[in-house]
Parts: structure tokens; C-alpha cells; sequence
């Protein structure tokens, strides 16, 4: 396809929006962590599963669409889009929970806990 100006005037216009007349179309972008944990597991208990997001690699259990890290969890309590879960050194994970719940949780791991990390969702 060759592009024409239409009036030099709009020149610069055409240069920048693309060719009149073209079928370009935007490509999708693909679907982020939290809406593929929303959409890949069903809604249990406490509403739709979390995105965790971590570059552990005993953690990476999830292959996501747009190339995020982590793994999809559910709640073991009522919570917003906010949650925090502990994980240990061998991979294990508890459920989401608040930041105190999982700082307490970690704490009662003792040295199999690694930590905890943020988890949201939609």
C-alpha cells in the first residue's frame, strides 16, 4: 500500500497517525497476572485468587500471559485486593492473609519460613 498526503497541511498529521486507508490494528495486549488468577481458578471462599509476584524459582508454578513471575493463591480470610502470604525454602506457601497474619505465620515456621510477599488481585 502507498500512502498519499491529502493536503500538505496535513502532512505531518498523516506521518504520524499511519497511512490513510491502512487495516494496521493495534495488537492486544495480553491479559495481566491478576485478571488470569481471576479467570484461570474458580472464585472459592473468599472471593478470586491472587497474583503473587516473586522471582523465586521454586515459586514460578505459573506460566503467565504477559511474562509476569509468581503464582495464583486464595484467601484464607476475608481481604480487599491487598493480601501478603508466607512461603518457605521448599517452595511451600500458605494462604493469603493480612500482613500481621503472615508476619505471624513466618514467625511460627521458624527457619523453614524464607519470608512473605504482597499479593493483589482483581
Amino acid at each position: 500500500m502507498r500512502c498519499r498526503p491529502i493536503l500538505a497541511l496535513f502532512g505531518l498529521l498523516i506521518a504520524a497517525s499511519g497511512c490513510v486507508g491502512s487495516n494496521l490494528t493495534t495488537p492486544s495486549k495480553p491479559m495481566g497476572p491478576e485478571a488470569y488468577c481471576a479467570s484461570t481458578f474458580p472464585s472459592v471462599g473468599y472471593g478470586n485468587f491472587f497474583y503473587c509476584g516473586t522471582n523465586q524459582a521454586n515459586l514460578q508454578i505459573v506460566p503467565f500471559p504477559d511474562g509476569s513471575h509468581g503464582f495464583c493463591a486464595t484467601a484464607h480470610s476475608n481481604l480487599g485486593l491487598v493480601g501478603y502470604i508466607a512461603y518457605t525454602y521448599g517452595g511451600g506457601i500458605l494462604f493469603v492473609e493480612s500482613q500481621s497474619q503472615a508476619s505471624a505465620d513466618c514467625n511460627l515456621l521458624g527457619s523453614q519460613c524464607a519470608g512473605y510477599i504482597r499479593c493483589t488481585r482483581q
